[in-house]
């Protein structure tokens, strides 16, 4: 029986270890939110999570949990790059 779409995002979140949050360029609220947002439940379920964002951060922003965690560039990560254009991606 093949997995539904949910099932699958689940299979993976519990099987993997390590994962890599990033966001978009000139970072807005909602898109740190929800990076922070998912750091947080990844951390609390013992996986090894790291953020980082390549612009700076407003400091309208400096409330937000956890935002000192995000970082400005994932150096040790780089053994496992993926980069993906998405400037022409029909909205």
């Amino acid at each position: 029986m093949e997995l539904t779409p949910k099932q699958q995002v689940v299979e993976t979140l519990k099987n993997s270890k390590n994962f890599l949050i990033l966001t978009h360029k000139n970072p807005d609220g909602d898109a740190l939110g929800s990076m922070l947002a998912l750091y947080l439940t990844l951390s609390r379920l013992d996986k090894e999570v790291m953020i980082a964002c390549s612009d700076t951060i407003p400091s309208v922003f400096s409330f937000l949990p956890s935002i000192d965690n995000v970082k400005k560039s994932f150096a040790s990560a780089r053994d496992f790059l993926i980069s993906i254009n998405t400037s022409e991606v029909a909205a």
